[in-house]
């Protein structure tokens, strides 16, 4: 297994599927908590939406700030997917 608890790996900036609130999470991980509504976002899942992958975690955060102010600015919003 790459990754894993301890040992490094990859980080995903990932949409929410229900609420579209954007969050970061150890790209090892099966599942996330959407800060926002509280669902269970399933990592695997083709509905989940990767807007980067990074092998740092400082870079995850930064692009999770980034992808807030470009939606808070009304600039571009990443579009949601729909099954």
């Amino acid at each position: 297994m790459e990754g894993g608890p301890g040992i490094g790996g990859s980080y995903i900036v990932i949409l929410c599927p229900r609420c579209g609130s954007i969050r970061y999470a150890e790209d090892w991980r099966k599942t996330a908590k959407c800060f926002n509504c509280g669902y269970r976002i399933r990592l695997r899942d083709p509905e989940v939406r990767i807007l980067y992958k990074t092998g740092r975690r400082d870079e995850a955060v930064e692009a999770v700030k980034r992808y807030k102010m470009m939606i808070g600015a009304g600039r571009r919003q990443p579009s949601r997917s729909k099954p």
